[in-house]
């Protein structure tokens, strides 16, 4: 029988419900890349049950490895980073489940927003963070075979 969450949501193999953040899966959350690279899963809320429980409410993001997830300037490297990331979830998880921010505190230990901002002002994805990303990967000298790009070699196709 397939596990399911608290709200019935069925989880996969690695115990994840489908991401509640967009874009999920389809691309990098940070620069918008979609091929050509690992991708991993974050959960931007850390120690282990915070992590099991952002896996069975959907509240991580699709990231490639190098330049977003592990690699210079990305979430592991940057904290502010990271932090934006936790504020997007966190919203979106109480506007999806519809949580005020005792229950988000209860479920999570710490709000990282302000109880007079409001949720819905705070965006998924940091749109100027995806947009210097592309002019950077765009801006990038064609080396023959690979270009040289922010977060590592990729292919010309």
């Amino acid at each position: 029988m397939a596990r399911v969450n608290e709200f019935g949501i069925r989880l996969d193999g690695a115990g994840y419900a489908p991401s509640i953040m967009e874009p999920a899966n389809a691309c990098c959350a940070l620069c918008g890349r979609s091929f050509g690279t690992k991708m991993d899963r974050h959960e931007p809320w850390g120690g282990l049950m915070n992590r099991e429980k952002s896996k069975e409410l959907g509240l991580w993001y699709t990231l490639c490895h190098w330049g977003c997830h592990e690699g210079p300037g990305g979430v592991h490297a940057e904290a502010e980073v990271n932090r934006d990331l936790r504020r997007r979830v966190q919203a979106q998880a109480m506007i999806v489940y519809g949580w005020d921010f005792d229950e988000w505190r209860r479920r999570f230990g710490k709000s990282e927003i302000g109880e007079d901002e409001n949720l819905y002002a705070i965006g998924t994805v940091r749109r100027e963070r995806v947009e210097r990303r592309r002019s950077i990967r765009e801006s990038a000298p064609y080396t023959g075979g690979f270009r040289l790009v922010l977060d590592g070699p990729e292919l010309p196709y």
